[in-house]
């Protein structure tokens, strides 16, 4: 009867065979969602804290806030339709959750033309 004795090699091929994190398909699902909240809350915090009188926008104090806004928006965005392009590329397991990251970030992307589109 052949023992085998374990070595480093043997320890480290074990956890390599254990399942992976799916990390671009979690990043795909959410970061277009979390980063929006996030952007609109940092939006609510900063009309907060910015003394101005009632009535007046607070693009009055802070010029390029809404264009910062947007811009953070459509970085959000992209981060979501590349992490999930890039999850489908490398055939991530489970399928579905880069795809469900890119529908959303699809429909996201719908709807924000739908809303400036519509007068």
């Amino acid at each position: 009867m052949r023992t085998r004795t374990l070595c480093y090699n043997d320890a480290m091929s074990d956890t390599r065979t254990h399942a992976r994190v799916p990390i671009w398909g979690i990043l795909s699902t959410v970061s277009a969602p979390l980063g929006l909240i996030g952007i609109t809350l940092a939006a609510i915090a900063a009309e907060a804290i910015v003394r101005k009188p009632p009535g007046v926008s607070l693009s009055v104090y802070i010029p390029n806030m809404t264009l910062v806004a947007v811009l953070l928006s459509m970085a959000c965005l992209a981060n979501g339709l590349l992490a999930g392009i890039v999850a489908l590329a490398i055939r991530e397991r489970p399928r579905w959750l880069p795809v469900t990251g890119i529908v959303t970030t699809l429909g996201l992307v719908a709807l924000f033309i739908y809303v400036t589109s519509v007068d």
